[in-house]
């Protein structure tokens, strides 16, 4: 689930291949695309104009313009290739993407350049199976990443250079 700068909500159906938006009391349910196979991950940028959606099965996450003043959304472009198993997707304040993978740990991606590889910022075997991420606010650190993880009960702090939106 994300929520739009407008205040509805995004959510995916991973079984369905579909992702819907809402209003935020979970009236109007309306279909955003079904286009992206197995969507998991789902985050707005800082600027809220791009909401982006990976594809759990296949290495892409997709980007798609968001307008806020008609709630209207684009058509799903790649912003990311080469990274399977993303789980999560965080927003940096500089604009890279933080991907949280069941399978390759957590890297950062730049959605300006699609094809240009992701580089590790943990490794699988730090947090096995990490699936999503959160970066905190200012009373929990808005450059520490918290982590959960699949196949512990355990949540995660990563410090990092990087910073919240």
């Amino acid at each position: 689930v994300a929520v739009a700068p407008d205040g509805s909500l995004v959510f995916s159906d991973s079984a369905g291949d579909v992702v819907y938006r809402a209003d935020a009391d979970g009236a109007n349910v309306a279909l955003v695309t079904d286009t992206i196979t197995y969507p998991n991950g789902l985050a707005f940028s800082a600027d809220g104009t791009t909401l982006y959606v990976a594809s759990w099965d296949t290495a892409i996450v997709h980007a798609l313009s968001f307008d806020a003043a008609t709630g209207a959304y684009g058509a799903p472009t790649p912003a990311h290739d080469g990274t399977l198993n993303v789980d999560g997707i965080v927003p940096t304040a500089t604009g890279a993407l933080v991907l949280v993978t069941s399978t390759a740990g957590i890297l950062t991606a730049d959605p300006t350049s699609p094809t240009t590889a992701a580089l590790e910022l943990v490794p699988s075997r730090a947090i096995p199976l990490s699936a999503n991420a959160v970066f905190g606010d200012a009373a929990f650190g808005p450059s520490e990443l918290y982590v959960t993880s699949l196949s512990r009960s355990s949540l995660y702090v990563v410090h990092t250079t990087l910073m919240a939106p």
